[in-house]
């Protein structure tokens, strides 16, 4: 579904954003950068709660709302990895790739020897 068709579902309900924000929890502000397209990725949370609003599946996909998914996890992830010097993020970036390698042969991370040292 997409988003011309969401805009359809509300002009067919007679809701205005306005009345979508109330229904949704979501702030109008937000509820206004989703359907001009100037938030491109909205949180799975916004996502879900609009379609609960309009009645809509949450499992289902709404393409030209949010393409693709960042959930709160991943937003706070996205803020500590920018607050991050060059030299941590690459110690971050490979320290993601060391998780991802071990989900993918079904090993167990530990975090015993992570510490980083500062060469002086």
């Amino acid at each position: 579904m997409d988003i011309t068709n969401i805009k359809k579902i509300l002009k067919d309900k007679k809701i205005t954003y306005m009345r979508l924000s109330e229904l949704s929890g979501v702030p109008l502000s937000t509820i206004k950068s989703v359907f001009c397209g100037k938030t491109k990725n909205p949180t799975i949370d916004t996502v879900n709660a609009i379609k609960r609003a309009l009645g809509l599946d949450t499992d289902e996909q709404i393409n030209g709302i949010a393409q693709n998914y960042i959930t709160q996890e991943e937003e706070k992830i996205i803020k500590i990895y920018r607050a991050l010097d060059e030299k941590r993020k690459n110690y971050f970036m490979t320290f993601a790739e060391g998780l991802k390698y071990q989900s993918s042969n079904k090993e167990i991370a530990t975090p015993k020897g992570l510490a980083m040292t500062e060469n002086k």
